[in-house]
């Protein structure tokens, strides 16, 4: 795809091109995460049609695997969605030949005229990440220099933190932890959104601290709400000093936001196609799945090519 502004061409490069489809795919997400449950059953049988004839029209031309490949949802995966992904497809080939077209006026500075027009093949210009992204991010704010163990946050009961000394299980926020405890592990048995930032709230204005996450998931509360505290902690964590360490096997379902300022990026194996795309994205690299069972690869926020990979743990931290 390209972009041409008062006559200068640039490209944006396929990378480019594949963050935008990634962002196009996580406003639909969020739109369609809106819609009541009633309204998407009443959608599936107009969408299986459409699958069901695009699926007909792909066995006349590609053959039937390739057509049950491109067509038919995962198991148990919703059609309504399915659809979506196959359109943000179409609208990733579509990119390849397209060219936007931008005329601005300088007296006044507006655009005076916007188009829109196929590339041709001979038409290429300057990348528009050559020098790297552009634009700053607001704040990276990831890494801490406190040494503090502070609270950690289980959206459930797992054999993960089951031996930990100062488990609190409640639906309510704990209390700040004493003088003598080194850390606190909440589990909360029912997510209350205001009990959740009550508890953030502490965890910012008692550092130095470490946050830990066990599903970052869990501070989505319903569409386009998010954690207003845990994003503070985010953009203003390197300051306090409060670091944070997260993880979540629904990158799909979550703000860009909560994930894109991660300095120190770990991505292991997950199930759904989005999501594998998304950590892809991460790590700036498509991988594949790791071969090993607790194996994983890993990329620093400012790395540049082929993601390194580790066994597990023990070996990453040798």
């Amino acid at each position: 795809m390209n972009i041409e502004i008062n006559g200068q061409i640039f490209e944006i490069t396929p990378e480019k091109q594949e963050e935008l489809i990634l962002q196009l795919w996580q406003m639909w997400l969020e739109q369609y995460a809106g819609i009541s449950q009633g309204y998407r059953i009443i959608a599936m049988p107009f969408t299986r049609k459409v699958l069901l004839d695009m699926e007909t029209k792909i066995t006349k031309e590609q053959g039937k695997e390739r057509a049950i490949a491109v067509c038919r949802p995962p198991k148990g995966g919703d059609p309504n969605l399915h659809l979506l992904w196959i359109l943000a497809g179409f609208s990733r080939e579509a990119m390849k030949y397209a060219t936007i077209c931008i005329d601005t006026e300088e007296a006044t500075d507006t655009i005076s005229d916007l188009t829109f027009r196929l590339k041709g093949e001979s038409e290429s210009g300057r990348s528009l990440a050559a020098g790297g992204d552009i634009g700053e991010r607001e704040d990276d704010s990831s890494e801490s220099s406190g040494h503090q163990i502070g609270p950690v946050v289980s959206d459930k009961q797992t054999l993960d933190f089951d031996d930990y000394k100062g488990i609190v299980q409640s639906d309510y926020a704990p209390r700040k932890p004493g003088s003598g405890e080194k850390y606190q592990v909440w589990q909360a048995v029912k997510l209350i959104p205001e009990e959740i930032e009550k508890w953030l709230w502490k965890v910012r204005h008692d550092a130095p601290a470490i946050l830990v996450i066990d599903e970052l998931y869990s501070l989505v509360y319903k569409r386009g709400e998010y954690s207003d505290e845990f994003n503070i902690i985010q953009k203003t964590g390197r300051s306090l000093p409060v670091g944070t360490v997260v993880s979540t096997q629904e990158l799909s379902r979550i703000p860009q936001n909560a994930y894109k300022q991660s300095v120190h990026r770990l991505g292991f194996y997950l199930d759904g196609r989005y999501d594998k795309m998304i950590r892809d994205d991460l790590l700036k690299y498509k991988v594949e799945d790791p071969g090993d069972q607790f194996g994983f690869y890993y990329a620093h926020q400012n790395s540049r090519g082929e993601p390194q990979y580790f066994k597990n743990i023990q070996s990453f931290l040798r």
